[in-house]
């Protein structure tokens, strides 16, 4: 007994001894102390502009800013950088930042569990703001994002998640989950975004469905702003004014909110139909089902002032020209709004108390007979040591789904080009793909220019570009 409270004290005592704070010292670059760091580190970032792109490849590391006197920590990508930060490594923490004016991303981890991700200031980062990828346990919280082209807050592919407290505004969406299971978003403030949240399922990624999504106890407040979102781009086809959309995503639960002020719907249940060339996945199921609207309050959606309905036909003049009519303009430049919103398509969907609403073409759902729900899970997290392994994969296929499928589909248009266009031009050519891959410049005026890829390495690049040639 005595030997093991021995040995017991020499581990913890060999811990903390192996966790160290690293302090960025001044005029030195925190890219500097993360090189210096070793897994279990924490490094402390005090008040002062930073112009750099941080890359994280080690497990068990924190960044974290102090503040003194009002003054924050800031990176600042000039409109030059692509990424403010990309991390790698399971058990990754980022608190107390300012990142603004990056042409990518603002924080992103690619495959990586256990993340936390708060305190930020996320800033006009390009595509997206906060943008966990293909991770387990992660959460976002108590952060800012506002003047982002594609979503503040992005859930890709991710499992276990809890998106809590944070305020999202000025964006095309204020908050996305895509092709994500096991997601909570609770207690968030979303307004005067394009769209307030977003809940996907998108064909043609790695992860073919979505579900176990709860979304409660949000205020969703006059999402009306015009779409600025890249051209040809899933997300450019969100119509303004509404203040949520379910698109092709199962077992969604919608409740305790407050829905108000989103000129064309508080809440869209949608079928892939509804998008204009949406590619058809034989894996993945187009419809929602199984969405259950309960105890909300909704107010006020559906209603357009002048300023309202000249975006409306902005957006839909550029849609035509683009991608199509959009479903429901057959009816009138203006389509006819209101609380709930369906496309015809999905089972088992249904309302609580729906004659309080403003309804259209929800004639196939049924009445929800519970207000709220019986049990609801406080979190979504579940316990690091519960997690199952993940078998390895090929290099090619796991580079794919971390990084690449963010922003290509092999079909249609994401932010960047289909596969299918890459394949054709680099065809028998991978190390035509990994050159371009490292060193991007831009080619075609209608899609933002590729952040470059070097971090990855020689290795990666060459597995994913193979792997790219050979995707179907």
């Amino acid at each position: 007994m005595k030997q093991l409270m021995l040995v017991t004290i020499s581990l913890l005592l060999n811990l903390h001894a192996q966790a160290a704070e690293l302090n960025v010292k001044p005029g030195e670059k925190i890219q500097d102390a993360i090189n210096r760091a070793s897994p279990g580190d924490t490094i402390l970032i005090p008040p002062a502009v930073y112009h750099e792109n941080l890359i994280i490849d080690k497990p068990n590391i924190t960044l974290r800013g102090y503040i003194n006197a009002g003054e924050w920590p800031i990176l600042d990508g000039k409109n030059k950088l692509n990424d403010g930060i990309i991390a790698s490594g399971s058990g990754f923490t980022v608190e107390w930042l300012h990142i603004k004016n990056y042409k990518a991303n603002g924080v992103t981890t690619q495959a990586a569990d256990n993340v936390t991700i708060r305190h930020l200031i996320v800033e006009k980062t390009g595509i997206y703001g906060i943008y966990p990828t293909l991770g387990r346990n992660i959460v976002v919280e108590d952060s800012v994002t506002f003047g982002i082209a594609d979503a503040g807050i992005y859930i890709g592919m991710c499992q276990h998640t809890d998106v809590r407290r944070n305020e999202a505004y000025d964006n095309v969406a204020g908050i996305e989950a895509e092709n994500s299971h096991d997601v909570l978003i609770e207690n968030n403030y979303v307004y005067r975004n394009t769209s307030g949240i977003l809940v996907f399922t998108l064909p043609e990624l790695p992860k073919k469905s979505s579900g176990n999504i709860i979304v409660r106890n949000n205020l969703i407040s006059g999402n009306n702003i015009m779409n600025f979102g890249a051209k040809g781009s899933i997300v450019a086809s969100v119509p303004p004014g509404s203040g949520v959309i379910v698109l092709a995503a199962d077992d969604v639960i919608f409740e305790n909110n407050i829905i108000r002020d989103n000129s064309l719907a508080g809440l869209i249940i949608a079928h892939h139909g509804a998008i204009p060339h949406m590619a058809k996945d034989p894996q993945v199921e187009p419809n929602p089902d199984r969405v259950k609207v309960l105890k909300n309050l909704f107010y006020r959606n559906g209603t357009k002032s002048f300023t309202d309905l000249v975006i409306w036909t902005r957006y839909l003049i550029k849609q035509i020209i683009s991608t199509g009519i959009p479903e429901g303009a057959d009816e009138g430049i203006i389509p006819r709004g209101g609380d709930v919103v369906g496309t015809k398509e999905g089972k088992d969907l249904c309302i609580y108390q729906p004659e309080s609403l403003k309804l259209r073409d929800t004639e196939h759902f049924g009445k929800c007979s519970d207000a709220t729900q019986s049990d609801p899970p406080k979190t979504m997290l579940v316990e690091a040591s519960k997690l199952p392994g993940v078998s390895a994969k090929n290099l090619g296929e796991q580079t794919y789904a971390a990084v690449c499928a963010g922003c290509h589909a092999v079909n249609y248009q994401l932010i960047g080009p289909p596969i299918k266009e890459i394949q054709a031009k680099y065809k028998d050519n991978p190390e035509g793909i990994a050159n371009f891959a490292k060193a991007p410049v831009k080619v075609r005026s209608g899609f933002p220019q590729m952040p470059p890829q070097a971090y990855l390495g020689d290795e990666k690049l060459k597995a994913v570009a193979e792997y790219i040639l050979k995707l179907k």
